[in-house]
């Protein structure tokens, strides 16, 4: 176990409940102390951001993890909301084909949505 306390904030987006639960599970195992907020659409994660933005809020604090394919805005909607608020640690986790989405993701990291995904436990200890 890594025990990295950084002043983190973590937003996991996905409608399959499985998939936050693991997303949680990688993210406690790197980062047990920080605080991580779920989300089953895109609209709660979407609302829940701007809300956050409207107060004192440092960007560089927030690292957001979505799915891309889901109902009540998509990944693409939640990566918009990011950007439009400066949150630069953003990626899309998705089982979509992974070249399409960074095509049409401009500055968020892309992965492949699979159980074991070494890619995705890097980027976050790169934080």
């Amino acid at each position: 176990m890594v025990d990295i306390n950084l002043d983190i904030k973590f937003v996991v987006v996905d409608d399959d409940i499985d998939w936050i639960r693991m997303h949680r599970e990688l993210i406690r195992d790197k980062y047990p102390e920080n605080k991580i907020y779920e989300f089953i659409n895109g609209f709660e994660a979407c609302s829940f951001l701007e809300a956050k933005a409207l107060g004192s809020f440092e960007p560089s604090e927030w690292v957001v993890i979505s799915d891309f394919n889901m109902p009540i805005r998509n990944g693409d909607e939640v990566m918009k909301v990011c950007e439009k608020n400066d949150i630069s640690k953003r990626c899309i986790v998705s089982s979509a084909n992974p070249e399409k989405l960074k095509q049409l993701m401009s500055g968020a990291h892309v992965f492949k949505k699979k159980i074991e995904n070494a890619e995705l436990k890097n980027w976050l200890l790169s934080l």
